[in-house]
């Protein structure tokens, strides 16, 4: 396998994680909303997303198992945890798009 081969391999399959990862709206919304309060907690979600909390415990879960999404246990409430965005792998995720797919915007 060349290295061109290997490097391919690898971006098709960050884009197929990332793009099946983000493909449905409200997870898209989700992302959005994260990025704009980082350290949420998933009831912040619901609260002002008008998705039902279960389904965001779901996308959440598919998020954080596509590597875009990551939660911890707040420290205030060990209840709830707090969500936040991988801005490195979300950035890794659009560009293996674009390597497959370019922008022409």
């Amino acid at each position: 396998m060349t290295p061109l081969t290997k490097l391919a391999s690898a971006q098709a399959k960050t884009a197929y994680i990332f793009s099946k990862a983000i493909a449905h709206s409200e997870r898209m919304d989700i992302v959005n909303f994260i990025l704009a309060n980082q350290n949420c907690m998933v009831r912040d979600i619901h609260d002002n997303l008008p998705v039902p909390q279960g389904l965001v415990s779901k996308h959440i879960m598919m998020l954080k198992k596509a590597g875009i999404v990551s939660t911890q246990v707040n420290p205030r409430n060990a209840k709830s945890n707090l969500c936040t965005v991988d801005t490195e792998y979300l950035t890794q995720g659009i560009e293996a798009i674009e390597f497959f797919v370019p922008y022409k915007g």
